[in-house]
């Protein structure tokens, strides 16, 4: 693999990987904050549909992705498949 091309992809796995663990912190102080209306305030409580809940899910969920993504990508860049196995590579 490139040296250049390793880097940029280390990263952009960096950097997906910081806004995971964000996203991940913001998602779990948004659900405890919910859980705890829901203890508190039961039907009294006015709930948002709007929720941000979903949006921090949401950004999670495209961390990943882009997480997988970049993976598939370095498997690219280093000759391996999609299951992350080295390819024989023959001469002719």
């Amino acid at each position: 693999m490139n040296t250049i091309d390793a880097e940029k992809v280390f990263a952009a796995q960096m950097r997906a990987m910081q806004t995971l663990e964000t996203n991940i912190k913001l998602l779990e102080d948004a659900t405890r904050q919910l859980k705890s209306k829901v203890t508190l305030d039961k039907l009294e409580g006015a709930y948002s549909q709007n929720s941000d809940c979903l949006t921090y899910a949401v950004k999670v969920w495209s961390a990943c992705l882009r997480l997988a993504e970049l993976k598939k990508l370095q498997w690219e860049l280093d000759d391996r498949d999609s299951n992350g196995k080295k390819l024989n590579k023959e001469k002719k």
